[in-house]
């Protein structure tokens, strides 16, 4: 209980919105099954795409922070979820060839927004208690992607996988409007 009161109040709301993202964060498990499956590809195809996605979201994870320290931590969080989310709501629409721009690019939106959460973190928390604020929202993506992989099954089995990216899609777009009510504009509130 320490942990969480020597956590800002802001902070603990975001590390919410991350435990909500990491719970719908559940397509990128499944994209293979539905390459090889309902998109038909070969196991090359489909792990040449997984590879050029995993690619960009190391890129985000790298620039993210340069994005938030020119533009500020918050800004980069609301425009990398909602491109993120954008694409991801119509990545089961595209063609093959579309594929190989949609899911990198997806992905390296979703790597900007890791990085500006764990920024959002490092200066919404006083200096001595960052090891707290960085261990609830570890808990809390942990909490979420434990979470999620189940639950997508369920929505694979009961509808399809195309409704996995949709699902996920529409729930980071809904990260990044919560984010931009329980973020002040200046970003995380720094504690006394």
């Amino acid at each position: 209980m320490n942990t969480l009161r020597a956590v800002p109040r802001s902070v603990r709301l975001l590390c919410c919105g991350i435990f909500f993202n990491a719970v719908v964060s559940f397509t990128f498990i499944y994209l293979f099954v539905w390459l090889t499956g309902p998109r038909g590809l070969t196991v090359a195809q489909a792990g040449l795409l997984g590879g050029i996605g995993g690619i960009g979201l190391v890129a985000g994870n790298f620039t993210g922070g340069w994005f938030g320290d020119v533009y500020g931590h918050r800004r980069a969080l609301l425009a990398g979820a909602a491109v993120s989310g954008s694409i991801l709501c119509v990545v089961a629409l595209l063609p093959v060839a579309a594929l190989y721009v949609a899911l990198p690019l997806a992905q390296y939106a979703a790597g900007v927004v890791r990085s500006a959460n764990s920024a959002l973190i490092a200066v919404g928390v006083a200096e001595g208690s960052r090891r707290q604020g960085f261990a609830v929202m570890r808990f809390a993506s942990n909490a979420g992607f434990t979470v999620g992989p189940p639950l997508g099954a369920l929505v694979a089995a009961r509808f399809s996988y195309g409704w996995l990216f949709v699902a996920d899609g529409i729930a980071t777009l809904l990260f990044a409007v919560y984010a931009a009510r329980v973020l002040p504009g200046h970003g995380a509130a720094r504690a006394p």
